[in-house]
């Protein structure tokens, strides 16, 4: 049943505990999870984050039901209450590529979001592909995940060996903020990705290289030829 699966079953109830838990308020869920959807925007009008939450944690308990099926994976609660906050975290910034708020912070407390005042957005504010000063070249990078635990954004120094980085100073943009974060300060760079990030640190310094975040609507087009070189 839908609604033993993504309300009362009691992983899903911790679940909805402590993502609630952020905003110090507790309450009743609906019966299902129609009803939940109907009644959810209501709870928390002006938070712009809030109405992201019942699809982050339908999609994540929905995949990890089918991983535990199809392919006997196993239960962590830590961990499916870490995918949900991250993926949250995710949508709402693809959401408002304008928020200040940075990635890790939203993962630890998703409330921080309602600082950001969405209505503030212009929404007829348009995002376009800038070209690069004169004697200047740019490269634009994305990344793209096939498999769980895969790192997007992050990518090898192989892309600085090319030769026409020769002929003039290189910009590199990435909408992934997190990864421009690691490149201009390692003090935060989980051990396991440690040795990549300081060969692309060495090489973006060797070639002078600016490396900058953008939103990731300014970087559409590699999104796009980043999801094709998967497949």
């Amino acid at each position: 049943m839908a609604q033993h699966l993504f309300i009362f079953c009691h992983v899903s109830w911790e679940l909805w505990t402590k993502l609630i838990g952020y905003w110090g308020i507790q309450l009743a869920l609906p019966q299902d999870p129609p009803n939940l959807l109907s009644l959810w925007a209501d709870l928390r009008p002006n938070s712009a984050i809030w109405k992201f939450i019942p699809g982050a944690v339908f999609w994540s308990i929905w995949k990890l039901r089918n991983e535990i099926i199809f392919e006997k994976g196993k239960l962590d609660r830590i961990l499916l209450f870490f995918t949900v906050r991250l993926r949250l975290a995710k949508w709402f910034i693809a959401k408002y590529p304008l928020c200040s708020i940075r990635v890790d912070s939203l993962i630890g407390d998703p409330s921080l979001a309602d600082k950001f005042s969405a209505s503030k957005v212009p929404n007829s504010m348009v995002y376009c592909w800038n070209p690069p000063p004169v004697d200047f070249f740019k490269m634009n990078e994305d990344g793209a995940v096939c498999c769980v635990g895969m790192m997007a954004g992050m990518r090898n120094s192989q892309g600085l060996e090319s030769e026409w980085v020769s002929k003039g100073r290189l910009i590199i943009e990435s909408d992934s903020k997190l990864a421009v974060d690691w490149i201009n300060s390692q003090v935060s760079v989980p051990l396991f990705l440690s040795n990549l990030v300081k060969e692309i640190v060495t090489s973006v310094s060797l070639k002078q290289a600016i490396v900058r975040w953008i939103p990731r609507s300014y970087n559409c087009e590699a999104d796009k030829l980043a999801k094709e070189g998967i497949g």
